[in-house]
């Protein structure tokens, strides 16, 4: 039976993908919101190279903006119906630790997993990804140690 929701669709497919004994290439990305943490360990049991990528705007996702006494139009996720929303300092400083809980656990339990997550909070990714390409980078030169010099000669 197929899911109905996009969020369970995405579950499903990554389920089947992680359920599959077939090895995938090097370079395989799959787009996933954000499957359940069981599915990325077994992911990571199969020994797949998963690199988390956590998208998230970092005034409204990572954070929340102190908009406390204005009045701001929100969006119910459940409906899309549009209503002018005022929230008080209290709210904004609740929903701001929040959010920031909510990221830094997604980063805590990717790294729990054995994983490097790279977190993208703006519309160019390049810097967050060229950080991570440089932190692999340095680790995998850490693991790899040449041989000694009169053992790494040909004669």
């Amino acid at each position: 039976m197929f899911p109905r929701k996009v969020h369970d669709l995405s579950h499903f497919c990554f389920g089947h993908l992680v359920g599959k004994n077939a090895a995938f290439p090097d370079a395989v990305v799959v787009d996933i919101t954000p499957p359940a943490q069981e599915l990325w360990a077994r992911a990571v049991v199969k020994g797949w190279d998963v690199v988390p990528v956590i998208v998230q705007d970092p005034t409204w996702e990572q954070r929340f903006p102190d908009v406390h006494g204005a009045v701001v139009p929100f969006a119910d996720p459940a409906t899309g119906v549009v209503a002018p929303t005022r929230f008080t300092r209290r709210e904004v400083q609740a929903l701001a630790r929040e959010h920031e809980q909510r990221l830094d656990r997604a980063v805590r339990t990717f790294h729990h997993l054995g994983c490097d997550p790279v977190v993208v909070g703006s519309e160019d990714a390049f810097p967050p990804l060229a950080a991570w390409a440089a932190r692999r980078r340095a680790l995998r030169r850490r693991k790899w140690k040449p041989m000694s010099r009169s053992r790494s000669r040909v004669r």
